[in-house]
């Protein structure tokens, strides 16, 4: 196995445009022209965006959040899952992520936890023994590179607002006759972080440049009008790139095996992000 204990290492160190067509050539005069049914097709879904943006917006409106995402990655050796925890206050710009992994080989979980503010970022984790048993390592951004620890691992927080780190580039191709369902594609640096693979591109300068392509992703709108849930699944991916760390095919083999679940639990509930207790607290 080469690809998942990368992976694994690199979180546990911290981590629709489609032609719509059809053939004419024997219907009927009275049946609808080809351009008039794409232009149907467009109008439904320009109406489709603008409710998710609606969604969106009101996320952000609300100032805070409370989502978890739930991610899975399987092949031959097993499959490695993680769950995410995240809650934010956009208005503090504060946010507090606790991750649970469980490994490939059954043991666990391993539970971590990480609250960032704007002045430090601080982190625990119910593995560890000895002198940082129960405590909690500071980093500012500068210290917290120098000793490795990628915030991204995380899910590449932004605690300046409430909605989930690219859940904002969505480009619907199908909706539901309700309006509720929307199916379509997110881009492949956004799909890796709601996968929590963002960590692989941190480590590999080639595959960040190089990346390209987009991942099938499903949202689910609430009917009053809210974000409900996203399910972004590697399989049917069309990423193209290369890579120095590991084999671009093992890679495009993991996403192919990973899939992400994002589910908004509230918007706009009060959330209190506080720093832990100063005697708990070590230098990172």
């Amino acid at each position: 196995m080469t690809r998942l204990p990368y992976l694994l290492a690199a979180t546990l160190s911290a981590s629709l445009l489609t032609a719509c067509g059809s053939d004419t050539s024997n219907a009927p005069a009275s049946t609808a022209s080809p351009a008039a049914a794409a232009t149907t097709s467009d109008i439904e879904l320009h109406h489709a965006g603008r409710r998710y943006e609606s969604a969106l917006r009101t996320v952000r409106e609300r100032g805070t959040s409370h989502f978890t995402v739930s991610t899975s990655s399987t092949e031959p050796g097993g499959t490695f899952s993680q769950e995410r925890d995240v809650r934010i206050d956009a208005q503090q710009q504060r946010a507090r992520v606790r991750v649970t992994m469980h490994q490939p080989d059954g043991s666990g979980p391993t539970e971590s936890t990480l609250v960032q503010t704007p002045e430090a970022s601080y982190l625990t984790s119910a593995s560890w023994t000895g002198k940082r048993h129960g405590r909690w390592m500071k980093f500012t951004s500068e210290t917290m590179g120098e000793h490795g620890v990628a915030v991204e691992a995380f899910g590449a927080l932004a605690p300046s607002t409430p909605v989930p780190t690219g859940l904002d580039e969505v480009v619907a191709t199908s909706v539901s006759d309700d309006g509720l369902t929307l199916r379509g594609t997110i881009s492949a640096p956004a799909a890796l972080n709601l996968l929590g693979m963002t960590s692989i591109l941190r480590k590999d300068a080639t595959l960040r440049g190089s990346l390209a392509g987009r991942a099938p992703i499903t949202v689910q709108l609430h009917p009053n009008g809210t974000l409900d849930s996203a399910t972004i699944t590697g399989k049917g991916h069309t990423f193209t790139g290369r890579s120095t760390t590991m084999p671009f095919a093992d890679f495009t083999a993991l996403v192919t095996g990973s899939t992400a679940v994002v589910t908004i639990e509230d918007a706009g509930d009060p959330v209190r992000v506080t720093e832990p207790p100063a005697s708990k607290i070590i230098p990172g």
